[in-house]
């Protein structure tokens, strides 16, 4: 009966070292794991700060860029209406004009022909001149609009990258907690195989003692 409790434990004993190799070895392949996360993680975060720098650069140019587009509109719509302007007045005094010179006796015909002539010319680039103002000032009004328009998805979009960037900082805590975790798990199971092996070593040498 001693000698089978030997066996027993020297058979118990192999069995035990095997299991402790095992699961050493799955311990290691556990946390490489968790380490890949680690770096997972942490590459997943220096690319949410890096793309919230692009936004941040692409959208000072969009400004810029805007910024030059309304400057430029309020110029053209400045001149246009300047020429609407111009022009308006140029017929208001040749109107005037045409009825001084209506009123007078001595004015032949072929006058008042001509000046009725030029101020049909001016009414016709006065259609034209109001026209390229409108124009002039919807182009002024879509800039502005595309600006504000432009600003409003910039904070929307830097909403998303911030939550990008709060969502892999914490995959990178919550992976360097596994880690951890794992490394005291495999710690204290190291220890529990450790203490196992002893106490089947103790219980070997006894029998051998008592054989």
């Amino acid at each position: 009966l001693t000698n089978l409790q030997y066996q027993t434990g020297a058979k118990s004993l192999a069995l035990a070292e095997k299991s402790q190799a095992l699961t050493e070895d799955l311990a290691a392949g556990n946390y490489e794991t968790a380490k890949l996360g680690i770096k997972s993680g942490a590459e997943a975060y220096k690319k949410a700060l890096k793309a919230k720098d692009t936004a941040e650069e692409l959208f000072e140019h969009q400004q810029e860029s805007a910024e030059l587009s309304i400057d430029t509109a309020e110029e053209a719509a400045k001149a246009s209406k300047k020429t609407y302007n111009n022009l308006a007045d140029s017929i208001d005094e040749l109107e005037n004009q045409y009825e001084d010179f209506q009123n007078l006796s001595t004015t032949d015909a072929k006058t008042l022909s001509e000046l009725q002539k030029n101020i049909e010319q001016l009414e016709s680039q006065l259609v034209n001149a109001k026209f390229a103002k409108e124009s002039a000032e919807n182009s002024l009004a879509q800039a502005e609009l595309g600006i504000d328009q432009a600003d409003e998805n910039y904070q929307s979009q830097q909403d998303q990258l911030d939550f990008a960037i709060e969502n892999a900082y914490r995959q990178y805590q919550t992976a360097a907690i596994q880690a951890r975790n794992i490394n005291k798990s495999n710690e204290l199971q190291e220890l529990s195989s450790s203490q196992q092996i002893l106490q089947i070593k103790n219980g070997q040498q006894t029998a051998a003692l008592t054989l």
